[in-house]
């Protein structure tokens, strides 16, 4: 409806005569807002191009940052406007129902090992493209920062995937096999939720982030139920993956989500027939097809 809620969050200490100037240019609408530190501002009957992988439209915005009219700090980024829901087992970009069609992405070269460049990250967003790939799991990290910032530019739907991984923990030697031996334990909690803190208030801006992920193979679940606690409070509108919700009774987050899948299962799925935990949510295949080098 062409309202918006810019919150802006500062380091430091400030005193009396501090403000945030905000400058949109190179496209319309130009934005000139000043806010107090730790103060949102509210945009109303903004009309904009909207961001999506086919129409990946944005925004430059420079923050200035000063004291008594005196220009302290001064950052340029983009951003993009964009607004994703959920809606029974449909998912939703700015209104309109989406299919994800897309590749797990690490950070490795065929040649040179985890010494990618920006050219190669590029060429593989590139051939993303080519393919008609419309979506990118990060798996299984949080990936270079100018990798998004490609997939922001070029048009992809980006699930970024929290550092985290445990199944080497398992099977520790001399002990039974356990899959929730670490996720289920309380104890590690503020180090799941340190990880996909430093992910979300680090990405948070992209508007190629289109879910977050609670990371890959970890059992579970009271370490992930923290980190999605913290992930709906910080901000409620990006919907939560983790695949390894799907091994136990209990319902998935906010996207049902499989693993090597097999046709069959995909048939069931479509007709109902699958079971109730592949129902009342979207279905989200989050691995197929596996090449090891």
């Amino acid at each position: 409806d062409g309202t918006y809620n810019l919150n802006i969050d500062v380091e430091g200490c400030f005193e009396n005569g501090t403000s945030i100037e905000i400058k949109s240019a190179g496209k319309d609408p130009v934005i000139n807002a000043t806010l107090l530190p730790e103060k949102g501002i509210r945009l109303e009957n903004l009309i904009v191009d909207e961001w999506t992988a086919e129409t990946p439209n944005l925004y430059e915005i420079t923050i200035v940052l000063s004291k008594d009219g005196k220009e302290v700090e001064a950052i340029r980024t983009y951003f993009g406007f964009k607004d994703v829901e959920i809606f029974g087992e449909v998912f939703l970009f700015n209104g309109k129902p989406i299919k994800f069609k897309g590749v797990n992405h690490h950070d490795t070269h065929m040649t040179k090992g985890y010494a990618m460049s920006l050219e190669d990250m590029e060429l593989d967003i590139q051939l993303m493209k080519e393919y008609n790939c419309n979506a990118v799991r990060t798996s299984h990290y949080p990936p270079d920062p100018a990798f998004l910032t490609m997939c922001d530019m070029y048009g992809l739907y980006v699930v970024d995937e929290a550092d985290i991984e445990t199944h080497g923990f398992y099977a520790v030697p001399h002990t039974t096999y356990n899959p929730n031996r670490l996720s289920n334990d309380p104890s590690w909690a503020t180090h799941y939720l340190d990880r996909v803190k430093r992910m979300y208030l680090r990405d948070k801006n992209h508007p190629s982030i289109t879910m977050w992920s609670l990371g890959n193979e970890s059992g579970g679940y009271k370490c992930q139920d923290v980190c999605y606690e913290f992930l709906k409070n910080a901000n409620p509108e990006i919907p939560v993956h983790y695949e390894g919700a799907i091994r136990s009774k209990r319902w998935a987050y906010d996207v049902v989500s499989r693993m090597y899948g097999t046709p069959d299962l995909m048939r069931k799925i479509l007709n109902g027939t699958a079971g109730s935990k592949y129902r009342g949510k979207p279905f989200f295949q989050c691995e197929y097809a596996h090449a090891m080098g």
